[in-house]
């Protein structure tokens, strides 16, 4: 699936764009439509335009202030392919929202209002979106540029300086696109006001990633998180884990790497069918041949690997979002996917780490 966050400075216009792009995909119902007449009628500001960012605003509070406060998700087609807008917050105070999306996505789309160029918030996104590996196509829009008469000159001046600050910084741009959300200037044609630019439609731009591959890494050893066990009246237990980095057969020995206890698979259920395998990034139920010790949290392995090993420390990037500074050696609750323990920061990159701020460091927990 392809899934797009967008990200900006407050009243960039990313929710316009995208509730035009869905609305004119016909990626909306026929009582959405009504809706978001009556919206427009009593929260619209823009005379004979509709308001399409409503059919992503989704709270009454968002719709008065005209801001995105909360994540919105929007599932729509592009062509026969799924794909997910998440619209993200550009509020300063709702950065932490926005990394948030971050972790979701597979396309960045930011926006960058012509009328005001980059911003400290635009210097964040681009920080943020480029600290993401899942990240793996960046668009920048230059919008609103039917608000400056389409002169070529200012919109050079932002292109200009945002290519300056990515040269510095090292970032990567796939493309960058001059557009009007409002009026719809290269979003699914070229513009015939702006003849600068030379590029696709951005809509274009989107059908041409299709779907990104992921590119997980395969190993020859499967790990299998325990989420859960069920256990049937005089019956086995049956664990709930996914395949996280390899394919998994049926008869695979393997081995609590928790507890160092071994066994076999007996059975794989997926999606209610008992199945020989299944591949991997796949929630399954397993049986083993043989009762072991297992309890949520723990991880299988279908072998013994010498590189796999538990660990109480760790290295991790992290972004900051609490209004208070942040303290080493403070202890924190640390939560996994299948599990939770206390620790703390031993060691920081950085010594004034304030709100939105990225830092990297040693993460040490009190158990492994």
């Amino acid at each position: 699936m392809l899934k797009i966050m967008t990200c900006g400075s407050v009243d960039d216009g990313k929710s316009t764009l995208l509730g035009r792009i869905l609305y004119e995909t016909n990626n909306v119902y026929v009582d959405n439509k009504d809706t978001l007449d009556s919206m427009t009628e009593m929260f619209g500001t823009q005379e004979n335009e509709l308001e399409y960012a409503f059919l992503l605003d989704g709270l009454i509070d968002e719709r008065e202030q005209g801001i995105t406060i909360d994540i919105a998700f929007k599932y729509f087609k592009i062509e026969e392919n799924d794909a997910m807008f998440i619209d993200s917050p550009g509020h300063i105070e709702f950065t932490r929202n926005m990394a948030n999306a971050a972790t979701f996505a597979n396309v960045a789309l930011l926006m960058i209002d012509v009328q005001n160029g980059l911003t400290a918030q635009t210097e964040k996104h681009l920080e943020i979106v480029h600290s993401f590996n899942n990240i793996k196509k960046i668009i920048v829009c230059i919008n609103k540029i039917d608000s400056i008469d389409y002169k070529e000159e200012r919109v050079e001046s932002v292109i200009k300086e945002l290519n300056n600050l990515c040269a510095e910084k090292k970032y990567n741009i796939d493309n960058i696109i001059p557009i009007s959300g409002l009026k719809g200037d290269n979003i699914f044609s070229i513009s015939k006001n702006y003849n600068k630019y030379n590029g696709s439609s951005l809509y274009d731009i989107l059908k041409s990633y299709d779907q990104l591959a992921e590119n997980l890494p395969l190993f020859d050893s499967t790990f299998l998180p325990v989420y859960f066990s069920s256990k049937r009246q005089s019956d086995s237990r049956y664990f709930a884990t996914k395949t996280v980095n390899g394919n998994l057969d049926k008869n695979s020995a393997i081995k609590n790497i928790t507890t160092n206890e071994e066994s076999k698979i007996k059975n794989i259920y997926h999606n209610l069918s008992n199945v020989d395998s299944v591949k991997v990034n796949q929630n399954i139920m397993i049986e083993l041949e043989n009762e072991i010790s297992v309890s949520k949290g723990d991880v299988f392995s279908t072998f013994e690997v010498e590189h796999t090993k538990l660990t109480n420390a760790i290295n991790v990037n992290a972004i900051w979002i609490n209004k208070n500074p942040f303290l080493n050696k403070k202890r924190f609750l640390i939560k996994f996917p299948t599990q939770k323990s206390y620790g703390f920061f031993s060691k920081t990159n950085k010594k004034d780490i304030q709100i939105n701020d990225f830092f990297s460091g040693t993460l040490e927990l009190e158990k492994k």
